[in-house]
């Protein structure tokens, strides 16, 4: 067994969890900020196994393809004799941790299964 987390755009997520679960993966959305997950981002958690690692791996790589974002926002003051020119950007993309699981229990009702 394995453990994904997967760091993607937070507009983003919604659209993959939902494809994870019509896969019949199961797939856990956390919302969190700082340094490695930059605002505008969500944290994925799905526990595959061996067999389930290539499926989850495909479907999560079909979302990170570039495309192309508008540029940023001129913010030029109107005293600065620069001038500057947009730049491309280009977002999508992601990170992932892949894990192995040494044990998993779930707990229902007071049993380990």
């Amino acid at each position: 067994m394995h453990l994904i987390i997967a760091i993607v755009h937070e507009q983003d997520a919604p659209l993959i969890v939902a494809t994870l679960v019509e896969a019949g993966l199961k797939v856990t959305q956390i919302s969190a900020t700082g340094k490695l997950l930059q605002p505008g981002s969500a944290a994925l958690l799905l526990g595959v196994s061996e067999d389930e690692l290539r499926q989850a791996l495909q479907l999560l790589h079909a979302y990170w393809q570039e495309q192309p974002a508008p540029p940023a926002p001129d913010r030029l003051e109107e005293e600065s004799e620069w001038q500057t020119v947009p730049l491309p950007r280009v977002v999508g993309g992601g990170s992932l941790f892949i894990l192995p699981v040494e044990r998993y229990e779930q707990v229902l009702s007071g049993v380990s299964r």
